[in-house]
């Protein structure tokens, strides 16, 4: 049912994920009568990974199993349930505690030993086996990671997609929300920059026909205070936009009039959104653990995250940094960090290679008669710094030193198209700066291209994606190598436009 809906046309449109984000309850209607996600999740949520596991074994003969490492594993680590170690039989024999801490810890061992109570039939089976081949002795942490693992994971995939659709619909952390009876409420601990990284979760894979309706869905879901703000803009009449659509034919000249609504829609959105100011750290050490005696202060921010979005970006100087719509199915939406939008941009702090001419150290390509070449694939930056000569520093930094322009870019869309190369031929270079992300799943970066000072912050606007590029993927017959010098900096502030 739950993979059935995830796949329904319901699932497909952004109006309808208000109804699974706001209401207490939803139900589906199928043929027959109406079922509850609470009863869908219920179902989908039973997890008997150790039951499938174990009945796969089961198929097995006592040779095969015993001469399977694997099999003799997974054993290994169904031995470590036959006796409950000393502080699972500690807790659970301890009366109800009025220390907080100490009574989650009983409640946690009285749910682990009702677990196994409920794995009993298994533990029958296999034990006689187990003892006859002394598998229940020398133990180690591998063997209870491995029963750990086996419990959370789900060897079922239908379920697991399934749980996923059902989350994506009701949201990740949006219930406790709703549930707290503040789904609405503008003044409620739930800021919006916060609730941005969850919508943006359920919005994958969702579409519109109408792209500035976006902005007032994420609005309502964001629950921002001035929603007037956004509907005195107003969209393009529907007859003048078939004339403009079919004037346009592919192309983008009139797509700055086509998306003139969502633009300025977008901007108001995220000038109302909200962070909290972060604590300083010495401040929350000092605390102890001890509540905050006064409020964190809110302002304007969003999660600087969204600068390594590939999605096309807004048009206007200063907000090229911002999408023009957050409907995409492969956004990245992890992250905490937050950054206020100033008139020069959004403020982020990440840290960076800033670019420059190796000067005295002649490149591979000379930095006059550079080669342009139409495959900016072929194109490699090569960063090099100081620390160049030492091969184990810094090995997330040296996965950086090799980038190129990410192929399939659409922050550039309404942008030139100039080549790695061309950036040195035309003294460009000197500008560059690589912002990267601290995490190392991630592969792409943001190139931003200095303009200017305010007192002692840069402000650069946004150029541009770059992807790495590991060293052995590559020969010098694809390859058209460009060497240029990289001074790195941990986490500078920076207002990009």
């Amino acid at each position: 049912m739950a993979v059935r809906i995830r796949h329904s046309s319901w699932a497909t449109r952004i109006w309808t994920m208000q109804e699974g984000r706001l209401g207490k309850q939803l139900c589906f209607q199928f043929k027959d009568k109406a079922v509850s996600t609470h009863v869908i999740e219920a179902i989908i949520q039973i997890n008997d990974s150790l039951t499938i596991a174990f009945g796969l074994l089961g198929q097995l003969k006592e040779d095969q199993i015993m001469s399977n490492e694997s099999a003799i594993r997974l054993l290994r680590a169904l031995a470590s349930e036959l006796e409950p170690t000393t502080d699972l039989t500690c807790y659970e024999s301890m009366q109800v505690q009025d220390d907080p801490e100490l009574e989650e810890l009983r409640q946690a061992a009285l749910d682990i030993i009702k677990e196994r109570k409920g794995n009993q039939p298994i533990l029958d089976t296999w034990q006689p086996l187990i003892e006859v081949y002394r598998l229940q002795h020398n133990l180690d942490g591998k063997d209870e990671r491995l029963l750990m693992n086996l419990r959370n994971w789900r060897i079922d995939l239908v379920a697991s997609y399934g749980i996923r659709g059902m989350m994506k619909a009701r949201g990740y952390g949006y219930q406790a929300l709703v549930q707290s009876g503040e789904a609405l409420s503008q003044d409620s601990f739930y800021i919006s920059s916060g609730l941005l990284i969850d919508i943006c979760q359920g919005f994958q894979g969702r579409t519109t026909s109408r792209l500035e309706d976006e902005t007032i869905c994420l609005a309502i879901l964001l629950r921002l205070k001035d929603m007037k703000a956004l509907l005195d803009v107003n969209p393009l009449p529907w007859r003048w936009k078939k004339v403009f659509q079919l004037l346009d034919a592919g192309a983008t000249k009139f797509s700055w009039i086509l998306s003139r609504c969502q633009e300025e829609r977008m901007k108001r959105l995220f000038l109302q959104m909200e962070a909290f100011e972060q604590e300083p750290f010495m401040k929350s050490i000092q605390r102890r653990g001890a509540a905050r005696t006064e409020p964190l202060r809110r302002y304007n921010g969003v999660p600087t995250i969204m600068i390594f979005w590939n999605l096309t970006r807004l048009k206007s100087w200063g907000w090229k940094w911002a999408p023009l719509s957050i409907l995409h199915t492969e956004l990245r939406v992890t992250g905490s960090q937050y950054g206020p939008v100033t008139r020069y941009g959004l403020e982020v702090q990440f840290s960076a290679f800033t670019l420059s001419l190796l000067g005295g150290k002649a490149p591979v390509e000379s930095q006059t008669g550079l080669t342009v070449i139409s495959d900016h694939r072929k194109e490699v930056l090569v960063i090099h710094t100081e620390h160049d000569h030492d091969l184990d520093a810094h090995p997330w930094r040296k996965s950086w030193q090799r980038v190129r322009l990410r192929q399939d870019d659409m922050t550039r869309q309404h942008k030139s198209q100039p080549s790695l190369a061309s950036w040195i031929r035309d003294g460009l270079i000197e500008q560059m700066t690589l912002l990267v992300e601290p995490d190392d799943r991630e592969e792409f970066g943001c190139m931003v291209q200095a303009y200017g000072k305010d007192g002692d912050v840069g402000l650069a606007t946004h150029v541009g994606l770059l992807e790495r590029v590991a060293k052995q993927d590559q020969t010098p017959s694809t390859t058209h190598e460009i060497h240029v010098w990289g001074e790195w900096t941990a986490r500078p502030k920076w207002p990009i436009g």
